[in-house]
């Protein structure tokens, strides 16, 4: 830490120093309950277990010999609450007061171990030659039996934050203290929330301020911390994600955090928060107002990459909508969700077209002008963000049309720690309340015919409630400003205490339109119908290219589950009911979206650059070429037939494995069109395969790559197989020439003989004839691929050869072992027998295509094709919606062992795209 940060630091400590209790060594605050896991009050005094760690940091980094002495006091004592009991059910966690011990927590909060931990490794790794021997000692030991209890507990991957930090501490206190059970543990859980996280297409704390400047925080400080190069590979990409998510939903002109947000804690961005992105981005100065470092900003040292700072500065204009098939309502239950979120010149509006009203969710916000105004949709309880209430919208760009109910099943103030009881609410005030909170100075809020008008500057507003009522009597619509806010309420109730059994109301909706704009209003013609259970509103607009908008929702309180049905949305102008019926029954939908991706790529990455001659665009460019044959798109085949032209040139530059990956595709447009030009180049470089390629000490094709690396000697690999010797049997057959098919059946046995696991009959990544080994010993799914799918396209296209019969037999074992291993959801994990190893999509893509493949020509029995359609029905949760594979591995060479296969970074990629079209045109035929 550099002396000035350090001067910045001690002027921080001197208002802990204030708090601290020299008695009980701990730092005395204020009790600020949100009423989770304490019976604490808040404004009571209390001693904080992890906030006097956090002061304890702050002493040892100042470097001051009398802060040394202050905090090793604080350790003693925190170490003292503790459960260090390993038969106890809070073996490992601390309460959070002093005040109040575990067995009086209600519950306990088993997170605890995570942060007083993680505290603690602060000053182990940094100061740990500072403190006493035996302090040090029981320091490394509650470490240990902190991630003891997160192991036991073990938190889905979905909990971000937690799932973070388990990560951290159990590595590092791995790293630190020599148990490399801790790290592995660790290792592979952060590679299983990767996974996780890019498979769901981000954080499932959607856009969350909170949670994803957490994660931004604990990625750098583990990333500045970790001595293990492939982890460290692995953080930069979990970094590079972050700050491409941050930087993405900043609005520059106020220096806000856009809505709309699955986790918030507070409606403005915090000025700690504000400092830590001016330090990552370089504004000092810019948004915060006044500069607030907290004791982990200059260990953290976060830094935003430089291609995203421009966000920061620049307003994006624009509208979008972003589909999340698993959705972002908690507990993580999957209904498909979408966020919307328009960004004007002045102001900025976001919704989740479903959402509940937990006073952690944003389901719909605006921030208005340049200052800290935002307006916000709530739902209270006797003033308190009621949880059970549940929103249904639509928006299109800077109009929202929405209905408001009750699900009768979930919770109060919280969603699932304070469940309603017998569906009965007690109730002295139920209201919906539009309220515009923060900088109010010049913001103007009138009452109008069926609701309000508000005006901030050049910003105008309009709030209609267009239905709202309680056991059919109408509520009572009321404007004012208090201190608070300025409020346009939907009343259902206010008055004596009563309670409300949910479950017996006939009705409970309110039916709303808001439309913010910095022009004319638009003309709008509203419809609202009661059908049975339901209520439809609808909403049509004079101008054409605005489409008509429309939302529906039962009227009575219903369980959770089924209120979420049957929303409906705007997808940038197409109905999300269209769009999720696509993404339920549409095969062709889900490949076109594959393909027309493949169409669009360029050379912005490595992994999708289309423009040369290699493996990457070859196996995407096939299943482009499977694509056309069962869709017939002319678009397609006009595409193929432009790479070939723009491409021919580079055919013979390298005369490698890998570069003869596109000959497969120039075969195929041969077949097609009849262009002699293309047969004659795959008959000169098939030649030049055949007489000059090098060989392994086995006779195997030794794997080249186009790279600029050292080689593979004497290695052979399963990539070989689809790359080099699906185009030479193919070529045979198409050139009636028996040598070329001889080649690839010859280099067929040779694959199955050195790769093959004889006791499992599943194949390993690769095979070193030099020394007689397979090197790491990977059974990695993606190898698996490439051997089977190939094995069944060579044996397809050729008649009788010399082992013939043996290669079918490993193909059945190897399916047999196979099916075993597929998990309930379809898919693969990367290292096949690993189940801590992440899901990788395009290994599961090219396994089953093969085993339907193997089906429809015989060499499989039907009964193997239950795999297929196992995984086939779970695809689209694996396509984005622009057509996007993802969950895919990035390129792989054979690592040097097995967990260095699991911090293998997700892409997107050509060969990912490819791999997933060959399975879905298997779904044609």
């Amino acid at each position: 830490m550099r002396e000035e940060e350090k001067r910045q630091l001690k002027v921080l400590l001197r208002d802990y120093d204030a708090r601290y209790d020299g008695q009980l060594c701990l730092l005395g605050e204020e009790c600020h309950s949100r009423g989770y896991h304490t019976q604490m009050k808040t404004g009571s005094r209390v001693h904080s277990m992890e906030r006097s760690l956090v002061y304890a940091v702050g002493l040892m980094d100042s470097g001051d010999e009398e802060y040394r002495k202050r905090a090793s006091d604080i350790i003693r004592e925190v170490l003292k609450h503790q459960d260090q009991t390993p038969d106890s059910a809070t073996f490992g966690i601390w309460p959070y007061f002093c005040e109040e011990p575990l067995e009086r927590m209600c519950p306990p909060d088993y997170n605890s171990a995570d942060f007083c931990c993680k505290m603690l490794l602060q000053i182990l790794l940094d100061h740990g030659n500072r403190l006493d021997e035996g302090l040090r000692q029981r320091m490394e030991q509650a470490c240990i039996y902190g991630c003891q209890s997160i192991i036991r507990r073990d938190v889905p991957v979905q909990y971000t934050n937690i799932a973070v930090m388990d990560c951290y501490v159990s590595i590092m206190t791995g790293q630190f203290c020599d148990r490399r059970d801790l790290f592995q543990y660790g290792l592979k859980k952060l590679q299983c929330f990767w996974a996780f996280t890019k498979s769901n297409g981000g954080y499932l704390e959607y856009n969350s301020p909170n949670y994803t400047l957490l994660v931004a925080r604990d990625l750098s400080l583990f990333r500045n911390q970790v001595k293990n190069a492939g982890l460290s590979a692995l953080l930069d990409e979990m970094l590079d994600f972050t700050w491409d998510s941050i930087s993405s939903h900043f609005f520059a002109l106020s220096g806000q955090w856009m809505a709309p947000n699955a986790r918030c804690y507070e409606d403005f961005l915090t000025d700690e928060n504000l400092t830590d992105i001016e330090i990552a981005t370089g504004n000092i100065g810019k948004f915060a107002s006044e500069f607030k470092i907290s004791v982990f900003t200059y260990r953290n040292r976060l830094c935003c990459p430089v291609k995203y700072r421009k966000r920061f500065t620049q307003t994006q204009k624009g509208f979008s909508q972003v589909i999340n098939a698993r959705g972002f309502l908690y507990p993580y239950v999957s209904f498909p969700q979408v966020s919307s979120c328009y960004v004007a010149e002045s102001f900025t509006l976001g919704s989740f077209n479903r959402s509940e009203f937990w006073n952690q969710i944003r389901p719909l916000k605006a921030f208005l002008g340049t200052g800290k105004t935002c307006l916000r949709l709530r739902v209270l309880h006797d003033g308190f963000d009621f949880s059970s209430a549940m929103l249904h919208c639509v928006q299109y760009e800077n109009k929202v049309l929405g209905i408001i109910n009750f699900s009768d099943d979930r919770g109060d103030m919280h969603v699932n720690l304070d469940p309603i009881k017998d569906r009965k609410i007690s109730v002295q005030d139920l209201r919906v309340r539009f309220g515009i909170y923060g900088e109010l100075g010049d913001v103007i809020l009138e009452k109008k015919e069926g609701g309000a008008q508000f005006a901030l500057g050049q910003i105008r507003g309009s709030i209609r409630i267009l239905y709202s009522v309680l056991d059919d009597e109408k509520a009572q619509i009321e404007v004012s400003t208090t201190p608070e806010g300025a409020f346009c309420d939907v009343v259902f109730y206010h008055g004596h205490g009563k309670t409300v059994d949910l479950g017996k109301l006939s009705s409970a909706v309110c039916g709303f339109f808001l439309e913010i704009r910095d022009e004319d209003e638009e003309t709008a013609v509203f419809e609202v119908r009661r059908e049975s259970e339901r209520i439809k509103i609808g909403a049509r607009f004079g101008r054409i290219q605005i489409p008509d908008m429309s939302v529906e929702a039962f009227l009575r309180p219903v369980n959770f589950l089924d209120n979420g049905t049957k929303d409906v949305q705007c997808l940038n102008g197409k109905r999300l009911e269209d769009y999720v019926a696509c993404k339920g029954k549409g095969i062709g939908e889900k490949l076109k979206l594959v393909a027309e991706r493949i169409l669009e790529a360029d050379g912005s990455r490595w992994e999708m650059d289309i423009r040369h001659f290699d493996w990457v665009p070859g196996v995407g460019l096939y299943g482009l070429c499977r694509a056309y044959q069962v869709t017939g798109k002319r678009e397609y085949l006009k595409f193929l037939l432009s790479w070939a032209e723009d491409h021919l040139h580079q055919a013979f530059a390298q005369k490698t494995v890998n570069s003869s990956a596109p000959l497969l595709t120039l075969l195929f447009l041969y077949e097609e069109i009849g262009k002699k030009e293309y047969l004659q180049i795959c008959l000169r470089l098939a030649d030049e395969i055949l007489q000059n390629a090098p060989l392994t000490v086995d006779g195997g094709l030794e794997h080249t790559v186009t790279e600029d690396v050292e080689g593979f000697s004497d290695q052979i690999w399963a990539d070989t197989l689809f790359m080099v010797c699906i185009f030479l049997a193919r070529l045979g057959k198409v050139a009636g020439n028996g040598k070329y098919i001889d080649f690839a059946a010859k280099q067929l046995r040779i694959h199955h003989k050195f790769l093959r696991d004889s006791e499992t009959g599943i194949y390993y990544h690769g095979w070193n004839g030099k020394n007689r080994n397979h090197m790491s010993g990977a059974h990695w799914a993606r190898a698996n691929a490439w051997i089977l799918y190939s094995t069944v396209e060579i044996l397809s296209v050729t008649s009788f050869f010399e082992g013939r019969e043996e290669i079918e037999n490993f193909l059945r074992g190897q399916a047999m072992a196979l099916r075993k291993l597929q998990k309930g959801n379809g898919m693969f994990t990367t290292l096949l027998e690993d189940p801590y190893s992440y899901d990788e999509i395009s290994a599961t893509a090219g396994i089953v295509a093969g085993i339907h493949r193997a089906v429809k020509v015989g060499l499989l029995s039907g009964a193997y094709d239950e795999m297929f359609v196992k995984a086939v029905k779970h695809f689209e949760n694996w396509i984005g919606s622009g057509g996007e594979v993802m969950g895919v591995s990035a390129g792989t060479p054979v690592m040097p062992d097995l967990e260095s296969y699991k911090t293998i970074p997700i892409r997107e990629t050509l060969y990912g795209q490819g791999l997933m079209l060959l399975a879905l045109a298997e779904t044609w035929e």
